[in-house]
């Protein structure tokens, strides 16, 4: 081991000492990544720290390693990202690429994710972090696989018909999957995290879309089917020029005709009743207005009609209200003539002001219970003159 003394004065000098001895020059991808594992060998068995020191200045010092750098970064793809597992060698090509301006798919990967997505062993020690609920790796799961999620947002955005959603509440249901499926993830199992963590993804996008689209809700496996019955009819669309029948979809589908039809009818837009429509006279009016029969008497007709009938006969039999106390309530509601006299009118039969005749009508309806019925009989008077 090198004298730990002279090592910190010179620690620079060590390192370009051991680059220009060691390094082989040759364009062979593996010979470049054995000199740096071998470099960081080296560096770990004189106990330097390469990540507390500047490691551009040890790159401009050094010629050959520039050459094992640029080397790397040429040959950069998916199969070699697998095969870089330490995190000094992923900041070494990132500071490279950062001198010299460097900018490709594979190197933005590397910038973009603190952990290499394609080393799997990494992965997997994260995934055990945040089985243990450390909070600084379930921040780091999320961003590592940030690509895989933005990747699948935007497939199932263009698959679908009509995102209620914007893209940023999308992610966010992507980040919420990767860290369900980290916290289930078995680390015994052989298959890699991305692959397990694609259907949590897709589930939990089309949940979102499904909580967020309708007014009327839908079971989720009705919805899902909804959706695709939107995606195939314009993929149809646009390959064909016109949309496909009931049959056809139903093949593509696989499913009997009498469903497509039942999904077709489900798949309508709903209206409001509320909705303003204008008609040729430039009046504004609502749809209800057109969907409705005037010669039919409406729910709250028939209810108003019950109260008044019940008002009546509560009135003739009460002991507790004074004749001429129950003719001012006849009057004021129609009780024998059909007729709504307005308080004013009342007040003059009978010479009182407008306010006592108010306060009588409320008085001894509350005598006979009634008094919780007084608005809304009041608002569905006939006649209403205050």
């Amino acid at each position: 081991m090198i004298d730990n003394n002279n090592l910190m004065e010179n620690i620079d000098e060590y390192i370009s000492e051991y680059i220009n001895n060691n390094f082989k020059e040759e364009n062979n991808i593996n010979d470049s990544l054995n000199n740096l594992n071998e470099l960081i060998s080296f560096c770990y068995k004189n106990e330097i720290y390469l990540e507390m020191l500047d490691l551009n200045s040890i790159i401009n010092n050094n010629d050959k390693l520039k050459i094992t750098l640029k080397n790397i970064i040429n040959k950069l793809d998916k199969n070699l990202l697998k095969k870089i597992n330490n995190d000094i060698i992923i900041n070494l090509i990132i500071n490279y690429a950062n001198i010299n301006n460097i900018s490709n798919y594979y190197v933005n990967t590397l910038r973009n994710n603190p952990i290499n997505p394609y080393d799997d062993i990494a992965q997997r020690k994260l995934i055990e972090r945040v089985q243990k609920g450390d909070k600084k790796a379930k921040e780091l799961i999320i961003l590592t696989n940030e690509r895989l999620v933005q990747s699948i947002v935007n497939r199932q955005r263009n698959k679908l018909n009509y995102v209620s959603l914007t893209n940023d509440d999308l992610l966010q249901e992507g980040r919420i999957a990767i860290m369900q499926a980290a916290l289930k993830f078995d680390l015994n199992r052989k298959n890699k995290f991305s692959t397990y963590a694609v259907p949590y993804i897709i589930k939990n996008i089309y949940l979102a879309i499904y909580k967020s689209s309708r007014g009327i809700k839908l079971p989720f496996n009705v919805y899902y089917k909804v959706m695709e019955y939107n995606y195939l009819k314009n993929k149809w669309f646009a390959e064909y020029g016109y949309y496909p029948s009931y049959a056809e979809l139903a093949s593509l589908m696989e499913i009997s005709l009498e469903k497509v039809k039942e999904i077709a009818m489900i798949n309508l837009d709903v209206i409001s009743l509320e909705k303003e429509i204008t008609n040729d006279s430039d009046d504004e009016t609502n749809l209800l207005y057109y969907l409705s029969d005037p010669k039919e008497d409406f729910i709250e007709d028939v209810i108003f009609k019950t109260e008044i009938d019940t008002l009546k006969y509560r009135l003739d039999k009460s002991k507790n209200i004074t004749e001429r106390n129950k003719e001012i309530i006849r009057l004021r509601y129609g009780l024998n003539d059909g007729v709504y006299r307005t308080l004013t009118d009342i007040g003059h039969m009978y010479n009182l002001e407008r306010e006592r005749i108010r306060r009588i009508i409320v008085t001894n309806l509350k005598l006979i219970g009634y008094d919780k019925y007084l608005n809304r009989i009041d608002n569905r008077s006939l006649v209403r003159t205050k």
